[in-house]
């Protein structure tokens, strides 16, 4: 009997163990589904300016998106200068940040910092590496830069501007039966010191000078031909009291970066004007004022020196100026 009976218990034994497998094999499902439900923060894009000052805020722009099936956490993204666009050692970590919120799988979200170029940072060209701080994903896309580096320009100082320009206006035009002819040049030394940082920088007159010469001819035909003849003069400084409505010179840096620069004159000069026939003839004479606002843009830059030319012109309220060039430059001196 108890032969028959002991094979019956053997199978009962396996089948147990069976179900038992069976029953636990559920167990390891969880881990599986949450393993595929993970979260993956990948940054998809970073903006940055073509430009930064050492000290001086500027924004970054980037894009980050949940590629996982899982919530993300809510998280941090840190800024970096890198000279190969790769997190490593390194690499400077820029002032500020960006908190970026828990995102569902596949959202995207964008997010703006303002961050900082560290004193002691080298100027030169950098990439600006956007970071997230902590990610369950693949590490290989937790940092991006942009395609294009930014510039780190020098801290914004005290300093100095000085160099020489030369206008000059040259031509003529057929006037009632004749040509009237003009050629007239001014030459300025200018020389002004700076105080202060980019668009808050205070402009003062060190020195300026200017010499001024022209003449105007009218040439015309006939018995009793018509003249028209100018002379122009004037040389000396120029006026600066520190109060903008009286003020014969100006100057202002229009950009953030320093890059470009407008310088404001105000050149006064005397006339002699004989005008006539082969009757009579007529004198006048007085004092004339020219002013020009000149737009000067970067040409060179060095750690300490920046060299403008003069890129547009324009004469009293926006209107077109009679100077047919302007050459020289001018050179911004950090302290």
């Amino acid at each position: 009997m108890s032969r028959t009976h002991r094979p019956r218990r053997r199978r009962t034994l396996a089948t147990l163990l069976t179900l038992g497998l069976v029953a636990a094999a559920p167990l390891a499902a969880p881990e599986a589904a949450q393993a595929r439900a993970r979260a993956d923060l990948t940054v998809t894009s970073t903006t940055a300016p073509a430009s930064a000052t050492i000290s001086k805020a500027f924004g970054v722009e980037t894009k980050v998106r949940n590629a996982g099936l899982g919530k993300s956490k809510a998280t941090t993204v840190r800024y970096y200068l890198s000279k190969d666009a790769k997190k490593d050692r390194g690499d400077r970590a820029l002032g500020g940040s960006a908190r970026l919120k828990a995102l569902i799988g596949g959202t995207s979200w964008d997010v703006t910092a303002r961050v900082t170029v560290p004193k002691g940072t080298a100027p030169g060209t950098y990439y600006v590496l956007a970071c997230i701080e902590a990610d369950a994903g693949p590490a290989r896309n937790d940092c991006k830069a942009p395609k294009r580096k930014t510039r780190v320009l020098p801290l914004a100082g005290d300093g100095s501007i000085s160099g020489e320009i030369t206008l000059r206006d040259v031509g003529e035009v057929p006037d009632d039966g004749g040509i009237l002819a003009w050629d007239r040049t001014s030459t300025v030394g200018i020389r002004m010191d700076v105080e202060g940082d980019s668009y808050d920088a205070e402009f003062s007159d060190a020195g300026s000078r200017y010499t001024y010469t022209g003449e105007q001819h009218l040439a015309a035909g006939g018995s009793c031909p018509e003249f028209d003849d100018t002379t122009e003069s004037g040389e000396g400084g120029f006026v600066w009291t520190g109060d903008p409505y009286t003020d014969d010179i100006h100057g202002a840096f229009t950009h953030t970066s320093r890059g470009s620069v407008r310088i404001g004159l105000f050149i006064y000069y005397d006339y002699t004007w004989t005008f006539g026939d082969c009757e009579s003839s007529h004198t006048q004479s007085g004092e004339r004022l020219n002013v020009v606002s000149i737009e000067f843009e970067e040409v060179s830059r060095t750690a300490s020196s920046i060299t403008y030319k003069a890129d547009n012109w324009e004469a009293e309220m926006g209107m077109d100026s009679n100077w047919d060039t302007i050459e020289g430059t001018i050179t911004f001196q950090l302290d």
